[in-house]
């Protein structure tokens, strides 16, 4: 077999990416995985990993001990949500389970780690110079041909594949993010600050030696996110000179109704738009369509199989866009900012189904019924 050819070629080594080339490795199918950087390197993220994600990675990784997964890649397990309207606590709530924190560098680099062992070949430090969809030609900025067979678009929210394939979706969001050490700011338990970003959060999350700060600029919001994350690091108590303020762009809301392209593209995770509308949850949705991929490339029909597995996730993609629409609304935050101190028992259920379990199923009833009803 010709060196420079795979059955299929993935763009991208982060989770979605990795997912897919684990998927297809354990079956011994020829696969590559090439990413512009070398690993580890820095990925900005809250890294929250739900008990839903875990799933997804125990399936994914094994026939591995669950407990030894889970002590490779935990970098931290707090159990306080904590909710503000701008510096007011609303409430604050103990969690069962534990929630579970990633560093994403360490993270990353464990499951590219894992691809290789399984065999998988990478190219690390490369960036793609040009793609060619009728000759299925991959070429490198080092003038490397690669040719293959399917093509799995792991590249992130500016998807050089998308850009390509003029298979794109509508504007981003922009996520802005520094970590810091506990030593600048002592806190504990994960904060969502309402009330401090037009129609959406600031964040706080405490990752054991490390504290994780960040807010979300939706498309179309007409502020200068720099100034309005500045104010917010103040509101903390921080000095923000202090800090060099990094930022991303995130497909908040953006997904492909339909991700694949031709028949033999499958976009996967940020490239196909897939973070959680409401939340901002990614590493989820990065895992699991890179998991679908890989089965559905192994299926042999992969772009029908590929959508019609992506649907129930479209289906969450879809509700929760219509509830961040709800959630961001004045008259609804209003009606939250009045309730929700008395609710504790919402904050378990929103957490244990929607987060947990990805659950969006008669949620506005759900939600009315606690906020209302139970006491």
């Amino acid at each position: 077999m010709n060196s420079n050819y795979f059955d299929t070629v993935i763009i991208g080594g982060g989770p979605s990416g990795s997912a897919c080339g684990i998927t297809l490795q354990k079956q011994k199918t020829s696969c590559c995985i090439i990413d512009r950087k070398k690993f580890p390197r820095n990925k900005l993220c809250a890294g929250l990993l739900t008990t839903k994600t875990q799933k997804v990675i125990f399936d994914l990784l094994s026939p591995m001990n669950k407990e030894d997964i889970l002590k490779d890649i935990t970098f931290a397990e707090e159990d306080h949500f904590k909710l503000y309207n701008k510096d007011k606590l609303l409430i604050d709530v103990e969690l069962a389970p534990d929630m579970l924190l990633v560093n994403r560098m360490q993270f990353d680099n464990y499951l590219l780690n894992y691809y290789k062992k399984l065999g998988g070949t990478t190219f690390e430090g490369e960036a793609v110079k040009d793609i060619n969809f009728e000759t299925k030609e991959v070429t490198l900025l080092n003038e490397q041909i690669i040719r293959y067979k399917y093509l799995v678009a792991a590249d992130g929210a500016n998807s050089i594949v998308g850009k390509y394939s003029h298979h794109q979706k509508s504007e981003n969001a922009l996520c802005a993010e520094i970590n810091i050490e506990r030593e600048d700011l002592d806190i504990h338990g994960i904060k969502a600050y309402f009330n401090i970003v037009p129609e959406s959060y600031a964040w706080v999350f405490s990752k054991g030696t490390q504290i994780s700060i960040g807010m979300v600029k939706l498309p179309g919001k007409e502020f200068n996110l720099l100034n309005t994350f500045s104010g917010f690091l103040k509101l903390l108590g921080l000095n923000p000179d202090k800090y060099h303020t990094k930022g991303a762009m995130l497909p908040f809301g953006n997904y492909l109704a339909d991700p694949t392209y031709g028949n033999s593209v499958l976009f996967v995770g940020d490239a196909g738009g897939f973070v959680e509308p409401l939340t901002g949850e990614g590493i989820y949705y990065a895992l699991k369509t890179g998991s679908l991929a890989g089965e559905s490339i192994l299926s042999g029909d992969p772009c029908i199989t590929y959508r019609n597995s992506c649907k129930p996730i479209i289906k969450v993609m879809k509700n929760s866009n219509k509830y961040q629409k709800l959630f961001a609304s004045k008259r609804f935050m209003k009606f939250f900012y009045k309730h929700i101190p008395k609710h504790g028992r919402f904050v378990r259920y929103f957490y244990n189904t929607h987060i947990n379990k990805c659950s969006t199923d008669c949620f506005i009833h759900t939600c009315l019924k606690y906020l209302l009803c139970d006491r």
